[in-house]
């Protein structure tokens, strides 16, 4: 998920260029082979180098009639960038852009894009296209996707698409500024509402440039959902399951078989099972086929309306979860992946409840939380399961194939620490017997533009506190996702927020680190028009989260308590956006810790 607001990267719009895309309007001469050497050159450079910012992946949400960015959180003038952009699945009757804003000053901007007819434009605002060209091998499907790579360098860029070079642009001097994907360029391709997913968005520097410091704006930015923080118990608990594991009989395998990618179609070899909970695990050779474009593998499995669960990981160090063709909703890294040609990686999935459990060559990976509407299905290995990473005949091939049965009850949450719960429910019984320092109130927050949560504040100065506020469900909740929250101890350099989501997830949004996952409700309701309390006691380091009464989780608070309103927000995730929606809350109090 995406913070929106003060944690996550904002959003910026700005009007799109023109009425129409324009025609072409230069249609330059073939690319000079030095250009296109250079290049190729810059790719390889930066494929063995780090970088700057990313890999970040997303969705550009498009306004009528403006365009939309969003950055990688830096300040650069030159530097090497790429991103994956998917076409929308509906709606293609209407033309979309996508592309790079760079050099921006004020509301001058540098901008190279490309648009759905497959045409490629240098288009700077407020100016307009001044050059253009057609873009060869361009994927235009509903769904497909396309990788963009800008080069700047100085006073000129170098575009490619699908790693073709196409050409070199002249620009004016440099100005430092963020690098920024966007959409909806041109007023005739902004659909209100239609979303083009990202991901892989990356920033380089060039070789041999100095590398710059990250700007106060460069915060972590997750559109997916963020992985949560891997925890000492969690390695733990992982090594007990496995060594467990070892001594379990497979219920089918195991498999040694190859995995010959094509064009448009996921390479899979299935088990011939229909499990619900189980632990597969595979060995899977990296190809000895050498290429810029990165392979992945993992595993198929499960079934839902919107498609089959797919968990990989790929050459680049991710790892991914995604359901059906949709982009991944959910991504990571991963530690100790073997990338050498010919080398190989063992993967386990292990498969409980609404939980997935990844592992990597024994170690463990993440935790994933999968939808509530899934059912027991047929279990495949398989690679190739993205367009961006499929190379027609690359082949991986894979051994020791295996399911095997698990006990559900293998995977738990360790119980709380009895004296925080304790402690959470005598503050709580306080809230009954003291007089609130602010409230009760009651309101909506209306969700109204993506990037931005909408707050409603308790109007006190408080650093220690208690706060209750009961949230009530959207009742047009489109697509099952909602969140809503409580802010805290916030100024110009620090915000904290607690967030509770639709499924009981509670995550905590900390200054200086990624959004986590630090406990899970067991009483929430999602249904639509139900009432869920979230109760929050912050004392000095320390805060205790409890949902509908139940504690949930203990954390602690590192930097220095900071005297604010307390507030309620809701959709501070952007992926649980939906423009015009209302989340009501009532019974919002706060007391005043001594």
């Amino acid at each position: 998920m995406r913070l929106a607001g003060a944690v996550g990267r904002v959003l910026l719009v700005i009007l799109a260029l023109t009425l129409a895309a324009p025609a072409i309007a230069t249609l330059p001469a073939v690319a000079a082979q030095d250009d296109a050497s250079r290049f190729a050159e810059l790719l390889a450079a930066r494929a063995a180098s780090a970088s700057l910012a990313g890999p970040l992946f997303g969705e550009l949400v498009k306004g009528d009639g403006f365009s939309v960015t969003t950055g990688a959180g830096l300040s650069v003038e030159d530097f090497s960038a790429r991103a994956t952009f998917v076409n929308p699945a509906t709606g293609t009757e209407t033309p979309w852009d996508f592309g790079f804003t760079f050099h921006r000053s004020g509301e001058a901007a540098q901008q190279v894009l490309i648009d759905s007819p497959g045409l490629w434009h240098y288009s700077p605002f407020p100016e307009g296209t001044l050059e253009s060209g057609f873009v060869p091998d361009f994927d235009a499907a509903p769904g497909g996707a396309d990788a963009v790579d800008l080069i700047v360098d100085g006073d000129s860029a170098l575009l490619g698409v699908n790693g073709e070079f196409l050409t070199n642009i002249e620009l004016p001097p440099a100005i430092p500024s963020d690098v920024q994907i966007g959409g909806g360029y041109f007023t005739s391709t902004t659909v209100d509402g239609r979303a083009i997913p990202y991901r892989d968005f990356e920033v380089w520097a060039l070789p041999g440039a100095d590398i710059p410091e990250p700007t106060a704006a460069a915060e972590p930015t997750f559109a997916a959902k963020p992985a949560p923080t891997v925890s000492p118990d969690d390695v733990a608990a992982f090594a007990t399951i496995l060594a467990s594991q070892s001594q379990v009989e497979p219920l089918a395998g195991p498999f040694n078989a190859n995995l010959t990618e094509e064009e448009g179609r996921i390479a899979l070899s299935w088990a011939d099972v229909e499990l619900a909970g189980f632990h597969a695990r595979a060995t899977f050779s990296v190809p000895v086929t050498t290429s810029d474009i990165p392979w992945n593998a993992g595993f198929m499995f499960r079934a839902s309306p919107a498609g089959t669960m797919r968990v990989a990981v790929d050459s680049d160090g991710n790892w991914f979860f995604a359901v059906g063709a949709a982009s991944p909703t959910a991504v990571g890294s991963v530690s100790g992946l073997v990338t050498d040609p010919g080398g190989a990686n063992t993967l386990d999935l292990i498969v409980a409840h609404e939980t997935a459990v990844l592992g990597v060559n024994g170690e463990f990976a993440a935790v994933i939380d999968l939808p509530n509407d899934t059912a027991a299905g047929d279990i495949a290995a398989g690679s190739a399961f993205f367009t961006d990473q499929t190379l027609p005949e690359r082949v991986t091939p894979f051994s020791d194939f295996v399911v095997l049965p698990f006990d559900p009850d293998a995977v738990s949450v360790a119980e709380p620490l009895p004296a925080a719960a304790d402690e959470f429910a005598s503050l709580l019984a306080e809230t009954a017997q003291v007089a609130p320092l602010a409230g009760p109130f009651a309101g909506r927050l209306v969700e109204s533009s993506p990037g931005t949560a909408p707050l409603a504040p308790a109007g006190v100065a408080l650093a220690d506190f208690g706060a209750v506020a009961t949230f009530v469900a959207p009742e047009d909740v489109s697509d099952g996702l909602w969140d809503a929250g409580i802010q805290f101890r916030s100024d110009a350099d620090v915000t904290h927020r607690l967030i509770l989501g639709f499924n009981g997830e509670v995550y905590a949004v900390l200054p200086g680190e990624s959004p986590r996952i630090v406990g899970t409700a067991t009483t929430i309701d999602a249904t639509p028009g139900a009432a869920n309390a979230l109760q929050l006691f912050v004392e000095d380091g320390r805060a205790l989260v409890g949902v509908n009464g139940e504690f949930v989780a203990a954390l602690d608070l590192v930097h220095e308590p900071v005297a604010a309103d307390v507030l309620v927000g809701a959709a501070f995730f952007d992926e649980d956006f939906e423009r015009g929606r209302v989340t009501a809350y009532e019974d919002f109090q706060v007391w005043e810790i001594a």
